[in-house]
């Protein structure tokens, strides 16, 4: 295969032209076009556009250039109008670890469910969800789309002319255990419905349509839908000459290096080995895959007989969803536990740390009664201070007004006149 020259890439060109494109950066086109556009028949530039178009100059390139045949033009024009999307589409048996996929490859960089929407989490039960539909008008979706009706409308998706699938992931799983999870699931929920009394919540069979369909909670018979829609999903991308990945769950939620290994051709060049097996210690949870172990389990000294494939009866799977619940809230009563545990010592340390802090404010409330008693009595004794010293003032006062008073007394008598004659002699007055 030629290898594409990436210095012929106009990232501007390449970005606008291809809307699913429009939100990377210059490098991130650089790298999709090496990885897959290249492959994909991608136009890196004008000028490669309007070779293809004709050589002829156009100011627009969504524009197509007038002596380009009818036929094509209006292809051209239709491609305008509805961009081309290119998406990488994630299903399987079901049950099969497609939505950890989606997280696998949301770390690793691609454009996924939960890139779109980081708050977005999955169902705690099930570890299910992350999911996008491919119908109507899909131009918001990410490239990674996880979908588990796929069989319902893959003819469909891929006659559509403004779609393009560059490859199909598969996750295959045991087709017992795919059926069974989901079986115990629904019986779960069953389970869970207070409105329905216990001897129905055993009931093999229900239906919730009046007059309508009755739906069966024998593995068998959902193996039979599962089976049946993979092989539709499989028949339509292999005629198509789409490519398939397949991965084999529980594998690749073990082996990181596996997982790598089997989607490199999706991954490229642009996610490393070291990044990729970095998300696959972040993210994989081996004892979430259960159903395999709990039935083993579940069917030791059962004298059961054994469906057709080696189905569980649907008395060892209504006791072995039992005894999952069981295990569950045992689990959220020991975390409950925990919980109550930690609040009654958080409890404990908040009534230490308040008599604690009583025992300070008394301390401080009687250090302050002294403090004010110290200045009390401070101030009283320069009270007292003051006092001796007005008195003393008082005191001087009155000696001195008594003096004045006797001089003017001295001055206005007899013998102070009768002397007056003398004192002028003497140069006194």
């Amino acid at each position: 295969m030629q290898t594409p020259h990436n210095d012929n890439l106009d990232p501007d060109f390449y970005r606008a032209f291809y809307p699913d494109l429009a939100n990377m950066s210059a490098d991130q086109a650089k790298n999709h076009y090496r990885d897959h556009g290249f492959r994909e028949g991608r136009y890196p530039n004008q000028t490669a556009y309007l070779a293809k178009m004709g050589d002829v100059v156009s100011a627009d390139p969504l524009i197509p250039p007038a002596d380009v045949p009818e036929t094509e033009r209006e292809a051209v024009q239709e491609a305008g109008d509805r961009p081309v999307r290119h998406h990488l589409l994630l299903g399987g048996t079901g049950r099969a670890g497609t939505t950890f996929m989606v997280q696998y490859l949301t770390a690793c960089g691609l454009d996924t469910h939960s890139s779109r929407h980081p708050d977005a989490q999955p169902e705690e039960h099930a570890n299910a969800g992350l999911e996008d539909m491919p119908i109507g008008d899909g131009a918001n979706l990410p490239y990674l789309i996880k979908t588990p009706w796929l069989y319902e409308f893959i003819d469909r998706l891929i006659a559509q002319e403004d779609v393009v699938i560059d490859a199909v992931i598969i996750t295959m799983r045991d087709i017992v255990e795919a059926a069974t999870s989901r079986v115990m699931l629904e019986m779960r929920a069953r389970l869970g419905n207070d409105a329905l009394a216990e001897e129905h919540t055993r009931w093999e069979t229900w239906g919730t349509t009046p007059g309508g369909l009755v739906y069966s909670l024998n593995p068998v018979d959902q193996a039979r839908i599962l089976a049946l829609g993979f092989h539709q999903v499989i028949h339509a991308l292999v005629k198509h000459d789409i490519p398939i990945v397949f991965l084999d769950f529980p594998r690749f939620i073990e082996d990181g290096d596996y997982l790598y290994d089997q989607l490199r051709s999706v991954l490229g060049d642009g996610v490393s080995r070291e990044t990729a097996l970095a998300a696959h210690r972040a993210l994989a949870r081996v004892d979430l895959v259960r159903v395999g172990a709990e039935l083993g389990s579940a069917a030791t000294g059962q004298n059961q007989v054994a469906a057709p494939i080696g189905f569980p009866s649907h008395e060892t799977i209504d006791r072995t969803t039992l005894f999952r619940e069981l295990k569950r809230a045992k689990s959220a009563a020991e975390s409950a536990k925990k919980h109550s545990r930690a609040l009654e010592e958080a409890v404990r340390r908040d009534r230490e740390m308040n008599v604690a802090l009583k025992n300070e404010i008394l301390s401080l409330t009687a250090k302050l009664d002294a403090q004010r008693k110290v200045v009390e009595n401070v101030q009283h004794d320069r009270e007292k201070d003051a006092e001796i010293q007005r008195r003393i003032v008082n005191d001087l006062s009155d000696r001195l007004d008594a003096s004045n008073d006797q001089l003017v007394m001295v001055e206005r008598s007899f013998a102070w006149r009768a002397a007056a004659a003398i004192r002028r002699l003497l140069g006194r007055k």
